[in-house]
Formats: C-alpha cells, sequence, structure tokens
C-alpha cells in the first residue's frame, strides 16, 4: 500500500497533492526574516499527517482540527487515492460533516479526481464506519500481523513530533504495554500471539489473586481446618432438621377471639355461682316434695277416747269445733300445696335453665382451656420457630463460608495453573526470541536493516533487542553502541533518539516491501536538530530505500536543509517537492484560509 493523490471537493483551498512512488518533500519556506526563530510556523506540515490519517479511517475525535473548527471544514469532502498494486486503486472518500459515512472507490488506474464520479460509480457509498473498516481491511489484504487491525502499524507508518520520544512506545500508545507490545513483537518479526498470550496470563493471574486477597480475610481461621468446619455444618444441618421434624407434628385450632387465663377464671366463677343456685333450688324442690306428700290426719275417736279415759266430757261442741278446725285446716293445706306446686313449677324451669347455662359454660370452660393449652403449645411453637430461623440463617452462613472456602480453594488452584501455563509461555517467548536471530527470519533481517541505516547516519553501530523482564514481559531495546560493543547513553538525546525513531521505521517497512503491507512512511520534521553531516547521511539513506521500493514522505523547513561540503544548501528536486509551503500570505499553508 502507498500513497496515490489526496484531493478534496474544494480544489481553490486545498489544492490536489499527488504522491511520488518514492521521495516526497512537504518543504516550508520561511520567507519572512521575522519567523527564522519560531519553533512552529503553522503552515500545515503536520496537518497533512492527520488529514491522511482522517482519510484512512481514523476515529473522530472532537478535538481534531476538523471537528474543533467544524463551521472552517464541515463543508470539506476529502479523496485519499492508494495504490495497492501495479493495477489496484482504491479511493476513501470521507467528508466531514458524515464523518462516519465512508465511501469507497476501486479502480485499475489512478483517477485525478473522482469526487464528480455519479454514486453508482462507487463500489460501496455511504458505508457505515465501522463496516467500512472492514471493507477496506480486506482490500488492503496485509500479509503482516494479521491478526491485528490494519490501523495498528500505520501509528508507525505516520510518525509525528509527539511519536519521536520513543523508539517503539508511540504517542498514540500511551496505554498499557499489553495493547501495543504484542503487536511490536510480531511487527518486529517475533510471535505476537505468544506475547500477547503471556501479558492475557498475567492479566488473569492479576484478577485472581486480586480476588483472592479479598476473599481470603473473610475467611481467616476457618480455612486452616475444612473438615472441622464441615462438621460444625453437618451439626447444624441436624439440629435444622429436628426442629422441622417437631414443628410439623404441631395441629393448632385458634380461635377468633383472645383468650386467657382470667376469661377461664371468670367461666369458673359463673360456673359456680350457677352450681351454688342449682343447690339451693334442689333443696328447696325436696323441701316441697316433702311437704306435698304430708296429709292433714286427726283421729276424732282417739281423742274421745282420751277424753273418757280422762274422765272429761268431751261434747258435741267440741266435736263441732274440731270438725271446723279440720275443715279450715284442709282448704289452708289445699292453698299451700297449690301454692308449693307452683314454685315447684317455677324450679323446675330455673334449674332448666341453669343447666342450659352450666353447660353452655361448660363448653364455654372446656374450649378455653383447650385454647390456653394450646396458646402454651403456641408458644413452644413460636420458641421452636424462632430457634429454627436462627439455626437455618447460621447454617446459611456456614453453608456460604464454605462455598467461600471452596470458591478460595479453587482460586489458589486456578492461580497456581495460570502461573505455570504462563511459565511455560514466557519460555516460549523466551526461544521464539532465540529462533529469531537465525538466518532466514524477519526479525534478524529487521536488526540488520536497522543496524545499517544508524551506522549510514552516524557511523556508529546499533542494535535492536529484545529481553524479558523479572515479571516474564517483554522489553524492546534500541542502542547506540561503541566500537567495542558496548551500549552507550547517546540515544539518550532527543537527536539520537529521534534517528533511532525514524532508523527503526526505515527498517522495518524495507523489509516487509515483498509482503502486502503498508510501503510508505512519513516523518513529521525529520530533519530538525540534527547536524548537517547527518542530514546529508540520513537524505543519502533515504534516497536508497526509496530505490529498493519504500515510499518516503517527510516535512522539512528550509532552514533545516542540509549544508553541504562548499556551505551551499543542499536542494530537492523539483519532483520530489509535491508541496510548497510559505509564510507570505494564505497562498502558501496546506489551506489557503487564514490560520485557525
Amino acid at each position: 500500500m502507498k500513497l496515490s493523490s489526496l484531493y478534496s471537493n474544494k480544489s481553490g483551498i486545498f489544492p490536489p497533492l499527488r504522491f511520488n512512488e518514492g521521495l516526497n518533500v512537504i518543504l516550508a519556506e520561511i520567507r519572512d526574516p521575522a519567523n527564522l526563530n519560531k519553533d512552529t510556523h503553522n503552515l500545515g506540515k503536520t496537518t497533512l499527517a492527520h488529514l491522511i490519517d482522517f482519510c484512512l479511517l481514523k476515529k473522530r475525535d472532537r478535538k481534531f482540527f476538523l471537528f474543533k473548527h467544524e463551521k472552517l471544514f464541515r463543508d470539506f469532502v476529502f479523496f485519499l487515492e492508494l495504490r495497492l498494486g501495479a493495477n489496484r486503486f482504491v479511493t476513501i472518500r470521507r467528508a466531514v460533516k458524515e464523518a462516519s459515512k465512508i465511501s469507497l472507490y476501486y479502480s485499475t488506474e489512478s483517477h485525478a479526481d473522482t469526487s464528480d464520479e455519479p454514486e453508482n460509480e462507487w463500489a460501496h457509498w455511504r458505508v457505515p464506519f465501522d463496516k467500512a473498516k472492514e471493507i477496506l481491511e480486506g482490500q488492503l489484504g496485509f500479509s503482516v500481523a494479521t491478526q491485528w487491525p490494519y490501523r495498528k502499524p500505520l501509528g508507525y507508518a505516520l510518525r509525528l513530533q509527539d511519536d519521536f520520544q520513543d523508539v517503539f512506545q508511540l504517542g498514540k500508545f500511551r496505554g498499557k504495554h499489553k495493547d501495543w507490545k504484542p503487536f511490536l513483537a510480531e511487527f518486529l518479526g517475533l510471535d505476537g500471539r505468544l506475547v500477547q498470550e503471556a501479558y492475557d496470563l498475567a492479566a488473569e493471574a492479576e484478577n485472581v489473586d486480586r480476588s483472592i486477597a479479598e476473599l481470603a480475610p473473610q475467611l481467616v481461621g476457618l480455612a486452616d481446618s475444612p473438615d472441622r468446619f464441615e462438621g460444625v455444618i453437618l451439626l447444624r444441618a441436624n439440629e435444622v432438621q429436628d426442629l422441622e421434624r417437631r414443628l410439623s407434628n404441631f395441629d393448632f385450632k385458634l380461635p377468633d377471639e383472645e383468650l386467657s387465663q382470667e376469661l377461664v377464671n371468670r367461666i369458673e366463677a359463673k360456673v359456680a355461682g350457677y352450681n351454688e343456685r342449682r343447690y339451693h333450688l334442689k333443696m328447696s324442690l325436696q323441701s316441697i316434695d316433702e311437704t306435698l306428700g304430708e296429709t292433714i290426719r286427726f283421729d276424732l275417736d282417739g281423742v274421745e277416747q282420751v277424753f273418757a279415759d280422762a274422765q272429761v266430757y268431751f261434747g258435741e261442741q267440741i266435736k263441732r269445733d274440731y270438725n271446723d278446725l279440720l275443715s279450715f285446716l284442709k282448704s289452708i293445706s289445699e292453698e299451700r300445696a297449690e301454692h308449693l306446686q307452683q314454685e315447684r313449677t317455677d324450679i323446675f324451669q330455673e334449674l332448666e335453665q341453669i343447666e342450659s347455662q352450666l353447660a353452655a359454660l361448660n363448653n364455654e370452660r372446656v374450649n378455653a382451656l383447650a385454647t390456653l393449652r394450646e396458646a402454651k403449645s403456641l408458644a413452644k411453637y413460636r420458641e421452636y420457630s424462632k430457634r429454627l430461623i436462627e439455626l437455618k440463617a447460621t447454617l446459611a452462613i456456614l453453608e456460604r463460608q464454605r462455598d467461600q472456602m471452596n470458591h478460595l480453594a479453587e482460586l489458589r488452584q486456578q492461580l497456581v495453573d495460570i502461573t505455570q501455563k504462563r511459565t511455560e509461555v514466557v519460555h516460549d517467548v523466551r526461544e521464539n526470541i532465540g529462533k529469531s536471530t537465525l538466518p532466514g527470519n524477519r526479525y534478524r533481517d529487521i536488526r540488520l536493516d536497522f543496524g545499517s541505516v544508524v551506522r549510514a547516519v552516524l557511523d556508529r553501530p546499533a542494535v535492536l533487542s529484545c529481553t524479558l523482564n523479572r515479571e516474564g514481559n517483554i522489553e524492546f531495546q534500541a542502542e547506540i553502541l561503541d566500537e567495542t560493543g558496548t551500549a552507550t547513553s547517546a540515544d539518550d538525546g532527543h537527536t539520537y533518539r529521534k534517528l533511532l525513531c525514524v532508523a527503526f521505521d526505515l527498517a522495518v517497512f524495507v523489509t516487509y516491501l515483498n509482503e502486502s503491507f503498508i510501503h510508505f512512511v512519513f516523518h513529521d520534521g525529520v530533519f530538525e536538530s540534527l547536524d548537517d553531516r547527518k542530514k546529508r547521511c540520513l537524505l543519502k539513506e533515504m534516497r536508497r530505500l526509496c530505490s529498493e521500493g519504500l515510499q518516503q514522505i517527510i516535512t522539512v523547513i528550509d532552514s533545516d536543509l542540509p549544508v553541504d561540503e562548499h556551505g551551499h544548501r543542499v536542494k530537492f528536486a523539483e519532483s520530489e517537492i509535491v508541496r510548497l509551503l510559505h509564510d507570505q500570505g494564505d497562498g502558501g499553508r496546506l489551506f489557503r484560509i487564514p490560520a485557525w
């Protein structure tokens, strides 16, 4: 993949830019002497790299210049044509206003302008962003680092000023090492999947270890004797079963109203009163019956005999008086008998009522006593129920702790297994590094090309290397050596570190020129801070690599151009300068509008 052209629907503001197969220079001329000492000139050198990145489907970011100044750029539509092979071109269309809708145009030859092509001529029109990335990925068909998306290696192909701080960790890769080191290992020709697996296992072990650290303090003293703990659970479970069995034997028929011992006592008092009344009534009835059974008898002949024996005269008048008395007594007796009979009848009625009341009270008393007995059982039931709830709660806690203990044991075993597995993977990574230094391996070729570029520019040996740190994670190093092969601190300075970054990018992408991969590199401000001899050597090395097929895009300020041995600034061929910028008016900017 190489860059073919970049243009927009507003050619008057952003003129078309066509790229060479080899060296492409974005040259900025500082024509106003007042700008010579400025660190940045705001002409658009770096902006071009951002624009290429945008067209290669960089995610939308509100801080990105096109969206940060959306009112200024909202009507722009950009087109980036890529050369994928001898007769394969794909043009990516992306509008600022609809940045998530992507269109793709395929052709067998380069097109100067597809902005006026009708919709039906496009292979894919206004495709959703993620789908467009999948389609473009398929069209690019990279044969290198295939398990990573195509945008991953673009970071090294588009190296900006912020990316010269570290050879390997780009400004775009400020995240965790596991997010970029496995890819870098693959990029260098190692087995990136092994490195990825090592990081994944380390992360997994860390998560498990964190879980153990959270769980273990909750089970202090319990995990020491799991069998004893299991015995305690067994006892509690048996107690629960026993209480449940007892409770299942209770049968309650509780009345609606609330009963108490006081109510039973009141019933007993009423029963006693009725019994006493019944006793008195029965005694009265007995007396009445005895009275009613008596008859008035008077033996007149006997009286006469008594009188005769006493030689007392018992005259007729006396007889008549006695007869009258008898008649009077008889009438009185009859009246009393009638009254007693009525009283007897009333007593019987009252006794019936008393018997009925006693029967009702007796039933009430029986029910009350039964309820009291049931109430005592209920109290027992409640006591058992409360105890059962407590036991079940305790048993649930114990069982949960047992589950946690089992889980803790599983976690510890899991940690052992993960650690063992990671040890094996780390061993495989170490072996892979060793085998990759043998002839015919990409890692070896990249290291040789890297050393060759550095030697050509600095006349010093340099080496790329990989080591494993104490945690078993891979570390990458790029070092400048002295003639004895000892690493020096020269690469600690910004100038040498920048050269190492450039040498690394050139070495990697040159190695993959015969692969279906990225065949261009963009270096922003590549000559800044270098001395003239190094600039000349670097430019010579760049042209050599361009002749081998590597497309290079560099941005340069004319004041940074190298000076030859005669004090003259080295000039680029007109064919190499694809865009000339200057500081005299808006026409010298990348976008021919006032600075934003």
